[in-house]
């Protein structure tokens, strides 16, 4: 009995001072949130034409294709309304239609997130990776970083994202899309895990109907998740991305129909990334 007791402590203590990056995890250890806080409904250019609603569901598509459980996933989209019809659905997991058969509630809003966090937190343990993908428009101000929740109106700034991760007892892996989002790296301190962002602190990111580096970066992550090998998709699809926007430039400044064209002059193709811990 004191053996098996003695036994049992020492596990305990090497289970303890084992990385989080080194412990053993299946798929089912897995946890997303996607928040996407914006939509493009009726764009001035086709192109713009429900990319943030794109942007959702190919992220929730790569997660399914890794065998993430659907169970694991919850999708938060702008006001949760979408044509059903739109032909980028086709090609995507029956499963994220089903995320909106009001199971929760969708609507992309600072109380819904706080509320499934919440849940999601109950679940993490030292093994899990929650993964958490941010989308909306971003700006900075005086008082930093800021997303605009469109659905509710809220300026959501890193205090929010620093109090969903800094419970996280495994890893986090957060992913925010927005213009200017690089301002997040000297912002988010909690956490332990990887921080991807779209664009640097002092430009607006690209994302259109055909790609984005969301997009490209999903794509790239490691068929089992694997946190290690986070920074090394990450580079790759930072590549893949500069590449494309060389060659969507003329596009961009000459095609392109918008009201904002100032703010093409803003246009960065420099994600970054970050290391928490």
């Amino acid at each position: 009995m004191i053996q098996r007791l003695s036994l049992f402590i020492l596990s305990l203590f090497l289970f303890s001072c084992t990385s989080l990056y080194e412990l053993p995890r299946s798929a089912e250890d897995h946890f997303v949130i996607i928040f996407i806080g914006a939509t493009s409904k009726n764009p001035k250019d086709p192109v713009d034409k429900n990319v943030f609603l794109l942007e959702a569901a190919a992220v929730y598509n790569e997660y399914i294709k890794r065998d993430v459980p659907a169970a694991n996933i919850y999708v938060l989209y702008s006001d949760a309304s979408f044509d059903k019809e739109e032909p980028f659905l086709n090609g995507v997991s029956k499963e994220f239609m089903e995320e909106f058969n009001g199971g929760y509630n969708n609507q992309a809003t600072l109380k819904n997130l706080n509320a499934i966090e919440g849940k999601v937190d109950d679940q993490l343990s030292s093994k899990s990776v929650l993964h958490l993908v941010m989308n909306a428009h971003g700006r900075v101000d005086a008082g930093g970083f800021y997303m605009h929740s469109e659905h509710d109106n809220r300026f959501m700034r890193s205090e929010v994202i620093n109090d969903m991760i800094e419970d996280n007892r495994g890893l986090t892996h957060l992913f925010v899309g927005s213009c200017y989002s690089g301002a997040l790296i000297g912002e988010i301190d909690e956490g332990t895990g990887y921080l991807i962002t779209g664009a640097n602190g002092e430009g607006s990111c690209w994302l259109d109907r055909d790609n984005s580096f969301g997009r490209f970066y999903f794509k790239k992550l490691p068929r089992n998740l694997e946190p290690k090998d986070i920074p090394q998709a990450f580079l790759l699809a930072k590549e893949d991305f500069i590449e494309w926007g060389m060659q969507r430039n003329h596009f961009i400044h000459n095609v392109y129909k918008t009201e904002r064209k100032d703010e093409l002059k803003t246009l960065v193709w420099d994600p970054l990334l970050k290391e928490l811990d």
